[in-house]
């Protein structure tokens, strides 16, 4: 995740009286995470980067080296002309961001399928069916129309035998395919074509073969709102009352129906619950501000409810997603822990790399204001000098911790050999079966066309295949 949009920039905003706060309504998502930042960014601002030239404070008296009445910070404008003021706004500060369970390691019952991609396997398939359908095809050629220009020895070779047998012969025993087409240079092409061809594939395939048993290898992670939508894992969301909310907040950003309908508190609900069973106590009571440690309330509930609540928590922590407010400025390293109340280990997760959304920080001008573009100049240098990273990095819940992963992977994760990784071999393939035909059209005409007799015989071959095709429809 990084810094954008550093420069301020003019929007449409919609003032809502009733709440007294400004809205995006196609942006907005945490109001809390915009009335803390202008404190901190702003404080920072007027100590570190520009003390002689801009004077922010978020009360009625603000200061600065040009007009005082030219731009007012802040959440709250009791007694102003709105139709007055532009509204603007500055760096898109939080993102609401997604953070998914790990995806567990590459199973092995099926390992054999992940060595290739699906086009690979599908390309082999047809070429196996194309290379038996030929060799039945030429041995019928040669057995039952070609048989009166080959002696009796030679024939004697194709009785017993089949098609698949001698792609079984070829391939698993390394035969040479003397007898594919009973012709010497058409025979030795195809087999030195074949052989190039199944080395390559056969290497790229047991060395996939080789790493996929021999190494842990993590699946692919969850990444983008695509990936999620696919995978069945809900999206937690750690307040008790806005579900709702959230949904409706997502419909407006275009969130899918089917992550919407994911959304759920469920792990909030029963937190809540095991805080109830204390509730009615004269000892809660009388330690409402200790009511959410954990200390605190695994001592006052049975033993047998500790085990349960962690082993509930521990499910629900190992298969749902969760929402979680993140400044822009932070910088996730390979895996992002999170702490679940009431317990006291962390939970890791992989943090998606597409946001649900982000939100801003929201400046009021006065319509026209020149301090419009001096601000910019400010805001650029603020994070520049990295004050505002700093400042930013401050508001990372004390819940969320980034760190390397925990989890240790032997080696680089392999991916399925497609097309490209192949393509030497399947080229081969192509030309050679090409090149190889014509070489056997060519020994035909030379060695079995002197009397002209040959071409009766395909031709009444021709028209016996044409009757035999009618008979089937």
């Amino acid at each position: 995740m990084h810094l954008k949009n550093l420069r301020v920039r003019r929007s449409n905003f919609i003032w809502d009286k009733g709440f007294g706060y400004i809205f995006d309504y196609k942006t907005e998502f945490d109001h809390n995470f915009l009335v803390h930042f202008p404190y901190i960014a702003f404080t920072e601002l007027h100590h570190k980067v520009c003390v002689d030239e801009i004077i922010i404070e978020h009360d009625d008296d603000l200061k600065f080296d040009v007009d005082l009445n030219q731009v007012d910070i802040g959440i709250n404008y009791d007694g102003i002309d709105y139709s007055q003021l532009d509204f603007s706004v500055g760096v898109d500060t939080g993102a609401v961001c997604i953070a998914v369970p790990h995806s567990g390691f590459m199973s092995q019952g099926l390992v054999i399928f992940k060595c290739f991609s699906l086009c690979v396997w599908v390309l082999i398939l047809i070429t196996v069916f194309m290379y038996i359908l030929l060799q039945t095809i030429f041995q019928y050629l040669q057995t039952e129309v070609l048989h009166v220009f080959y002696s009796e020895r030679e024939l004697d070779h194709y009785k017993g035998t089949s098609a698949i047998l001698t792609v079984y012969a070829y391939f698993i025993c390394g035969c040479p395919p003397s007898l594919l087409l009973a012709r010497f240079c058409t025979g030795k092409m195809l087999f030195f074509i074949f052989s190039f061809s199944a080395l390559i594939i056969a290497t790229v395939f047991l060395s996939g073969m080789t790493t996929l048993l021999s190494e842990r290898v993590l699946g692919t992670e969850i990444d983008s709102l695509k990936m999620l939508e696919e995978s069945d894992v809900f999206i937690q969301t750690d307040t008790l009352f806005d579900v709702e909310d959230i949904q409706i907040s997502f419909n407006r950003q275009n969130i899918s129906e089917a992550l919407r309908e994911r959304i759920t508190n469920s792990l909030a609900f029963y937190t809540s619950f095991v805080i109830g069973e204390i509730v009615n106590t004269e000892l809660f009571l009388n330690n409402l501000d200790r009511m959410y440690e954990r200390s605190f309330i695994l001592k006052n509930i049975s033993g047998g409810m500790i085990e349960k609540m962690e082993e509930v928590i521990r499910s629900i922590a190992a298969r749902d997603a969760f929402l979680v407010h993140l400044p822009i400025a932070s910088t996730p390293k390979e895996s992002i822990f999170l702490r679940h109340l009431l317990m006291n280990e962390e939970f890791e997760y992989h943090l998606m790399k597409e946001y649900i959304m982000t939100y801003p920080w929201i400046i009021a001008f006065k319509k026209n204001s020149f301090v419009f573009d001096r601000l910019n100049e400010i805001i650029a240098r603020y994070f520049e000098t990295g004050h505002g990273r700093k400042a930013l990095e401050e508001l990372i819940p004390s819940k969320v911790r980034f760190d390397v992963s925990s989890v240790t992977v032997d080696g680089k994760k392999p991916r399925p050999c497609n097309l490209d990784d192949l393509q030497s071999a399947f080229i081969s393939l192509i030309v050679g079966l090409f090149l190889s035909f014509l070489v056997f059209l060519l020994e035909l005409c030379f060695d079995d066309l002197q009397d002209g007799s040959i071409v009766k015989l395909l031709w009444h071959f021709k028209n016996s295949i044409l009757i035999r095709i009618r008979h089937c429809f």
